[in-house]
Formats: C-alpha cells, sequence, structure tokens
C-alpha cells in the first residue's frame, strides 16, 4: 500500500465486500477470530487448534 489511492481502494472493498461476509458469518455463531499477533508458529498453533 503505497500510495492514498491503493488504501482507499482496499477499504471500499473491506466495507462493500468482506465486512457483510463477517457480520453473515457472525449472525450464524460460526465465525472464528484467530488473534494474528505473535511468531508465525503461535499463530499456526491458534489456527490448528480451531480446526481440529
Amino acid at each position: 500500500d503505497d500510495n492514498g489511492e491503493t488504501v482507499q481502494s482496499r477499504l471500499i472493498t473491506y466495507h462493500e465486500q468482506t465486512k457483510p461476509l463477517v457480520k453473515y458469518y457472525e449472525e450464524k455463531g460460526i465465525l472464528v477470530s484467530i488473534d494474528g499477533i505473535g511468531t508465525p508458529d503461535e499463530i499456526y498453533s491458534r489456527i490448528k487448534f480451531v480446526l481440529e
């Protein structure tokens, strides 16, 4: 994201496409949030735990 236009375009895409999907899955009770802070191994472990 090396310029303002790219950032703005991605935010528009998020609000139009991603955010409604997050809301949909949240309302269905099947949305799982994973903390993405940490080492790749830590994050992988969190994802693996949820999928098992």
